[in-house]
Order: structure tokens, then sequence, then C-alpha cells
């Protein structure tokens, strides 16, 4: 009877569909393990998690402690080249000398981008101390722009403090 058979096919099919639904809703369900609920594992989740950070960035205005936690990842020999980068961005959005002191701990062994990454979050949270160490920044052959950059975190760092510039210093910083 076809009637019969369509409605088995239906009952089936039904069947079959709650089934899969199941799977992929329950943890480690469905097609190699994966389920329809994704939970972050990125960059930024790790790194918080692993300093637990949540709620000192969930301040309003992060301080010293968060300042010292971040720059304890800069010097720590398991963080990811990622995750120095991260810290040093993030430190550059915490004024202070504690970010400062932590940014220029580790900026003379720096190199390449992650250097770079420093120099920038001198710009934004240094202060006198960075200025002094920026123009004691010895050039670098292999890195052209190295010299640019931390002529334009010293003006950067002036600019901020009502300072006045040096004579040639942004024409320093961009040239």
């Amino acid at each position: 009877n076809l009637e019969g058979r369509l409605k088995s096919v239906a009952n089936r099919r039904e069947e079959l569909r709650r089934r899969s639904r199941e799977a992929l809703t329950r943890p480690g369900g469905g097609a190699g393990g994966s389920n329809l609920r994704h939970t972050d594992e990125g960059l930024y989740k790790k790194v918080v998690d692993r300093l637990q950070l949540s709620k000192l960035l969930a301040a309003a205005d992060p301080g010293p402690e968060t300042a010292e936690l971040l720059g304890s990842l800069l010097t720590e020999a398991k963080a990811s080249r990622r995750e120095r980068l991260l810290a040093a961005a993030l430190l550059g959005d915490i004024p202070g000398e504690a970010s400062e002191r932590a940014l220029l701990a580790v900026l003379p062994d720096a190199s390449g981008v992650f250097r770079h990454e420093l120099l920038q979050a001198l710009a934004k949270a240094g202060g006198r101390g960075a200025r002094a160490a920026l123009r004691g920044l010895k050039p670098d052959p292999a890195d052209p722009g190295l010299g640019r950059l931390a002529a334009f975190a010293d003006l950067a760092i002036a600019v901020r403090s009502g300072e006045v510039p040096a004579p040639g210093a942004v024409a320093r910083a961009f040239d």
C-alpha cells in the first residue's frame, strides 16, 4: 500500500532528524566530535583565562596590577609570540609607570614585529623614562623602520605630555 509506505518513510525521516539534532547538541557529538555550540578558543580568551584577567580588564580603568600581569606575560617563557604581541598592545592601552616599566624591560632584547609593537605601545603609554630609552635605542641595519618608529614614539610622548618637541623631531618621525 503506497499510503502506508509514504507514512513509514516520513516517520523514519523524522526519527533520523531527531537523532541528528540530538547528536549535534550533545557535547562532543556530531561528525568529527564537533557540535553546533561554538566555544571561543581564540587568542584573547586564552590570554585572559590564563592570566585570570577577566575581572581586571572588566574594570573601567585597568591599573598597575593589570599592567604587571600583562608585563609578566612579556617575559614568560611559555608565552607564544602572538600572546606577547597581544600583551604589548594591551599595555599600550593602560597608561602609567607599570606599563612603561614592563614595556621598557623587554625592549632591549626585542626584535622585529615584537619590537615595533613595543614601540607603538610606548608611544601610547610611555612617559619621560620611555623618551630617554627611545633616544638611546641603537639603529638596526636589519630594521630600517626602527629609527622612524622610535622617533615617532618619542614625538607622541612629548606631545601627549605637553612638552615642546625637539627641533627636527617631526622630520625624523615622518622622514
